[in-house]
């Protein structure tokens, strides 16, 4: 895919900036009780890790694809191949998803116009279509970080049961503004709510009544730029309630660094569905 192109005036565009995708695939999945990597499972007669793979590709056109591999990496090598432009990247032992960046960024030349994007191998449901709408968006350039949520479906009572993390965001569809990614522990330990402070400081106070009623949630898939990626990644610490270096956690370096936290809302939440357990496995499966 060529990265300058002609415009309809006769003047040549800039170059278009190097994208380059890191995909998570180094996790063994502790709840995924089977014999196989959940990157591995067979989703429509192809590994989930396979089409996560190609969505990418056909999403984001031209680009450099890292996967980070750590279970059963060997076989993970072997079942999806090599491919022009993917380079494998190790993660032993595997310390969170923010780690899973860290390890794939030392392998990422350095490069000060890059976009970086961020994929889970266990989402086999992510669209190509998606994908180029997330470009687009993070093309905009009006943020440091964009990522795409998801919504709990099902009545009051159980969005506030549910255990997934809820995205903390103010604003309108086309101009939300990310606050946090509050996972259900953290949550949990906040009675008395909590305050948090948006990019230019200004305070939005939420009870933690008002924090389990959230419906937006996190689908795991972000964008952002090379070079303040590199200092914020480098901020990240395991001193959280997971005891891991955390990708969630870069929502509050880049707002502390007075830079704008986007989110973009999947047309359909069920792209945002994952494998964690052999019965979403069998869930996603289905026909």
């Amino acid at each position: 895919m060529s990265r300058t192109a002609p415009e309809s005036d006769g003047s040549v565009s800039e170059p278009a900036p190097r994208r380059i995708a890191i995909v998570a695939a180094a996790g063994k999945g502790t709840r995924f009780k089977h014999d196989s990597p959940k990157v591995l499972a067979d989703v429509g007669g192809r590994p989930c890790l396979a089409r996560v793979l190609e969505a990418i590709a056909a999403g984001l056109g031209d680009h450099e694809q890292y996967v980070v591999v750590g279970h059963r990496a060997d076989l993970v090598r072997e079942t999806v191949g090599e491919a022009p432009g993917r380079h494998f990247v190790e993660q032993d032992p595997p310390r969170g998803t923010g780690h899973a960046l860290q390890c794939a960024l030392q392998a990422v030349p350095l490069d000060t116009a890059a976009e970086v994007y961020f994929f889970c191998g266990d989402k086999p449901l992510l669209t190509a279509s998606t994908i180029a709408r997330f470009r687009q968006r993070f093309a905009q350039g009006d943020c440091g970080m964009l990522f795409l949520t998801g919504w709990l479906e099902g009545g009051p009572e159980q969005v506030r049961a549910s255990r997934q993390g809820r995205v903390v965001a103010v604003g309108d569809e086309e101009q939300r503004q990310a606050l946090a990614i509050l996972e259900r522990r953290v949550i949990d330990a906040l009675p008395g709510g909590t305050t948090l402070l948006l990019y230019d400081g200004s305070a939005h106070d939420f009870t933690q009544q008002q924090l389990l009623a959230i419906r937006e949630v996190n689908v795991s898939t972000y964008a952002w730029r090379l070079p303040d990626l590199r200092q914020r990644c480098a901020e990240l610490s395991d001193r959280n309630a997971q005891g891991e270096l955390l990708v969630t956690d870069l929502v509050e370096h880049y707002l502390r660094h007075g830079q704008v936290v986007r989110t973009m809302a999947l047309s359909d939440p069920r792209e945002g569905k994952g494998i964690d357990t052999v019965e979403q496995w069998q869930e996603i499966a289905a026909p």
